[in-house]
């Protein structure tokens, strides 16, 4: 079981909601460098940051992705002999 959640549909929502996160993140980010709340400078840094984050995330969903097809694939297949 993915950590806490019943399976991988459900942990890739999770992943999902984190992703949408980080871009709320750069989009404050941008607006602070812009306010003038931070210098732009450690705001490019961390804008730069959050789009790695954002990344890193998405890889991690590809990867649950393939991984639950994987196993819906290997239990259609398993199924199709079982019936045979």
């Amino acid at each position: 079981m993915p950590y806490e959640l019943n399976s991988d549909r459900g942990f890739i929502r999770h992943l999902r909601i984190a992703k949408g996160s980080a871009g709320e993140l750069r989009t404050q980010l941008y607006l602070a460098v812009r306010l003038k709340y931070i210098p732009i400078e450690q705001g490019k840094i961390l804008i730069n940051r959050s789009k790695i984050l954002s990344g890193m995330i998405q890889n991690f969903i590809t990867a649950r992705r393939k991984r639950a097809l994987t196993k819906i694939i290997k239990k259609t297949i398993s199924i199709i002999f079982f019936l045979k």
